[in-house]
């Protein structure tokens, strides 16, 4: 089972995750992904600090959620995986894709507003 704790702020959301993400998690992450975008986020940051596993369709959700919003000109980053979580990404090579930050404020120093994209 996972929680969604989601933070909005201007053009930004932060999804707080906690729990497994596996495919029971699917819904809820698709519904706070979406509402996200509805609410105008140019930057969806994925805090998985509260993330204990991950497996395959966790990370096709990443993959994702990745694809549709760099087709649409908005980013997406991941915060603070844990090992093993690093780890899945790096197996999957979305460690390649998505970028990985160490804090909330790393991945937003990295993010330019003016253009809306990742630098």
């Amino acid at each position: 089972m996972m929680e969604i704790l989601t933070h909005h702020v201007k053009e930004r959301a932060i999804l707080q995750l906690e729990g497994d993400f596996t495919n029971a998690a699917r819904g809820e992450f698709r519904a706070a992904v979406d509402a996200a975008k509805r609410n105008g986020c140019r930057l969806l940051l994925i805090d998985l600090a509260g993330v204990s596993f991950i497996d395959s369709a966790g990370l096709g959700l990443l993959t994702l959620v990745y694809q549709a919003w760099w087709l649409e000109s908005r980013r997406v980053a991941l915060i603070r995986p844990k090992a093993q979580i690093r780890e899945a990404l790096a197996t999957q090579r979305l460690d390649r894709l998505l970028p990985i930050y160490e804090s909330e404020s790393e991945a937003l120093a990295s993010w330019a507003p003016e253009s809306g994209t990742a630098r």
